[in-house]
């Protein structure tokens, strides 16, 4: 802003292809972002942009796994109280962000679970 412009920046990056969802789980409040891609090579180079920015911000801990039909990521910020999981599969891609907090790893499984379940997702 130095003429006086604001610009203004959303992260992660929303359009007509996410979603955003907040869950409630044990009395905690997820912010959960949705994207239905064209392809799966979409989906698995919106992983690597998530991924990388989220990797890149003081982070304490993170891991990833990348196999053929899906790639799983997990990032804990510093101090432990914020963490992203990132998930794609096929055509979709899961942004999970659980702020001042970490989540169990139940909530992980339970969140991957209902969201990629297709009679829930549809």
């Amino acid at each position: 802003q130095d003429d006086g412009e604001v610009i203004r920046l959303f992260y992660p990056p929303e359009d007509d292809s996410v979603r955003s969802l907040q869950f409630e789980l044990n009395s905690r409040v997820i912010n959960v972002y949705i994207w239905k891609m064209d392809s799966a090579d979409s989906a698995r180079r919106t992983w690597e942009t998530l991924f990388l920015v989220e990797g890149s911000v003081l982070t304490r801990d993170m891991g990833r796994i990348k196999k053929a039909d899906y790639c799983y990521a997990k990032v804990v910020r510093f101090g432990g109280k914020d963490q992203a999981l990132i998930w794609q599969k096929e055509n979709w891609v899961v942004l999970a962000k659980s702020p001042g907090f970490t989540m169990e790893t139940e909530e992980e499984r339970q969140i991957l679970t209902e969201l990629f379940d297709p009679s829930i997702r549809s």
